[in-house]
């Protein structure tokens, strides 16, 4: 990816600064590709939580969710 056809939106969508790094760039733009891959998707549905996410879900509050009696 040639750094002269960037333009100011694509920064915003990569998330970086204008002034990035070609190095930086490449890993923004290969960071969208991996969230937006379908196999990367279909991989992370079938896995089995990690601990950081477990810790994550169980402090939700899910008493707005009740079931009416």
């Amino acid at each position: 990816m040639s750094k002269e056809i960037i333009t100011k939106q694509d920064y915003q969508i990569l998330g970086i600064e204008e002034n990035s790094s070609p190095g930086k760039i490449t890993d923004a733009y290969d960071k969208i590709v991996l969230e937006c891959c379908p196999e990367a998707i279909r991989k992370n549905q079938n896995r089995e939580p990690n601990q950081v996410e477990l810790e994550k879900d169980s402090g939700k509050n899910f008493s707005h969710c009740k079931p009416d009696k």
